[in-house]
């Protein structure tokens, strides 16, 4: 799609979608019982569920906050294939963004057996197609989901996310995983994460994002519902040691691999998502 049309698209889409988003005071989604204001910024907030490791982030995306899709270690493939990535810690991939980052969290699916590695579903990264991924049907059973990233405007979720979704995304940004019925572990307490548009409106406002050290589906399930996050408006991403957080203000958080001991792997990753105040 060229620019122009991209362009007259996102008006039209703001005459129909842009309606009152009156869904928290303040004009933010409801915070619910339990958690707590963490650490602030103009357009990102992040909050954490008493002492648990659990964390949610709001991204104001209509007045400046975004995101970014960092993977500094592409080594083969052309630019839409199948490329593979390098992983790198955390702290690495910290040293890889811009100093003005409130924080980095992990994204796409891999196969964790390998390093260099593939990723397993699709990316867009500014506007161009970073990969379809490698294994979008291996032990998928529902429709895979997308969310598209729009600057200054809001965040979609599509499904299902097919190649052809990814090619025409109206966003800067995209990142397909699944739908969060999808069984991973669900009855353990394993690291969990979680990409969200929690307004009911399309597009929405506000992105939220969720990292859980340890859960079930069914508390991760309860702990985005609470927050408006249902299953038409989420996306699940990589989980287990994958979900990973760090903050500009210090917190870290490392997602556990094993249930039985609750240990975290630290596991290297090979791709994650930058949020920016603006």
């Amino acid at each position: 799609m060229n620019a122009f049309k991209k362009t007259v698209a996102i008006a039209v889409m703001m005459v129909v979608s842009f309606s009152v988003f009156a869904f928290g005071p303040g004009n933010l989604p409801t915070v619910p019982n339990g958690w707590a204001l963490k650490e602030t910024y103009t357009n990102v907030r992040i909050y954490q569920k008493g002492t648990e490791e659990s964390y949610v982030q709001v991204i104001d995306v209509l007045y400046g906050g975004r995101i970014d899709m960092v993977q500094p270690g592409q080594q083969y493939g052309s630019w839409g294939s199948y490329p593979k990535f390098s992983r790198y810690s955390l702290d690495t991939m910290w040293n890889n963004v811009s100093n003005t980052a409130v924080s980095i969290v992990n994204g796409q699916f891999f196969n964790s057996g390998v390093n260099p590695t593939y990723l397993s579903f699709g990316i867009r990264d500014d506007w161009s197609i970073l990969t379809y991924g490698q294994d979008k049907t291996y032990n998928v059973t529902l429709p895979l989901k997308q969310l598209d990233f729009i600057p200054n405007f809001g965040v979609i979720i599509q499904q299902p996310s097919t190649d052809a979704s990814l090619n025409s995304a109206y966003g800067s940004h995209s990142i397909v995983g699944l739908d969060r019925k999808e069984d991973r572990s669900s009855g353990y307490k394993v690291g969990r994460m979680y990409l969200c548009a929690p307004i009911p409106a399309s597009p929405s406002k506000y992105l939220l994002i969720m990292n859980l050290r340890a859960s079930t589906e069914a508390n991760a399930n309860s702990l985005l519902d609470s927050w408006g996050c249902y299953d038409s408006r989420t996306v699940m991403m990589d989980g287990s040691g994958s979900s990973q957080l760090r903050t500009r203000g210090g917190t870290q958080m490392y997602g556990t691999s094993n249930p039985w001991t609750g240990s975290a792997d630290k596991r290297t990753l090979p791709e994650v998502i930058a949020v920016y105040n603006y």
